[in-house]
């Protein structure tokens, strides 16, 4: 496949630097792609789709330091394996080895239904929240399953969220940190005075 890429680069500068690139993180995306999918066969397939990628953005790339690309490349074969996930679990039926868990007494439906949410692999617990993320927005932001973990990742290494409780196989938790609820306020104060500044400019009553 080497082969293949470099045949696809305009210099030997460039292909030079790709095969740093390539020999350095062939295995590790393999295997970042590998843990998502659970799959070899799909997992050797996101890891080629990444380093297509790779090229198609390969001036942006070229451009990075060594670190900063090795942290793209990791992302973006996580995501690419979240996508490939996203487009065949609607043709996925629901694993019989699924277990929902029993309801407790005296718990109400709000409960209940967040148990039973919690408890779904976590490849349908990301439909419902990407479908609750489109729909709460009006259709305003739709995310892919690949945007979203990419804005985790983003959130944990600015340090607004980190990780809570104990991972239950793949299943994570997150919490917000003070610095990002600070981050949450500054914005909020933000979009506040943007939308004054707009209703005094066109005359128009603000909804509190």
């Amino acid at each position: 496949m080497l082969t293949m890429y470099l045949a696809m680069l305009g210099s030997e500068e460039d292909r030079e630097r790709f095969t740093l690139l390539y020999e350095a993180h062939e295995k590790r995306l393999y295997a970042v792609a590998l843990k998502v999918l659970r799959d070899p066969t799909r997992a050797e397939d996101a890891a080629q789709q990444t380093w297509l990628q790779v090229l198609r953005n390969w001036e942006r790339i070229n451009a990075l330091d060594w670190d900063s690309a090795a942290k793209y490349l990791v992302v973006a074969a996580r995501n690419a394996a979240l996508d490939m996930l996203k487009k065949e679990r609607w043709n996925t039926s629901m694993p019989e080895d699924w277990d929902p868990p029993a309801p407790e007494d005296g718990q109400g439906e709000y409960q209940r239904l967040v148990e039973l949410i919690r408890s779904l692999p976590e490849a349908y617990r990301r439909v419902l929240e990407l479908k609750f993320v489109e729909e709460e927005t009006a259709g305003r932001l739709v995310l892919g399953a690949g945007s979203l973990y990419g804005a985790l990742n983003t959130l944990l290494d600015k340090g607004w969220i980190a990780p809570y409780g104990a991972e239950d196989g793949r299943k994570k938790a997150y919490q917000i940190t003070s610095e990002g609820q600070a981050a949450v306020n500054k914005e909020i104060k933000r979009l506040g005075e943007v939308l004054d500044l707009a209703q005094r400019i066109t005359g128009g009553k603000r909804d509190d």
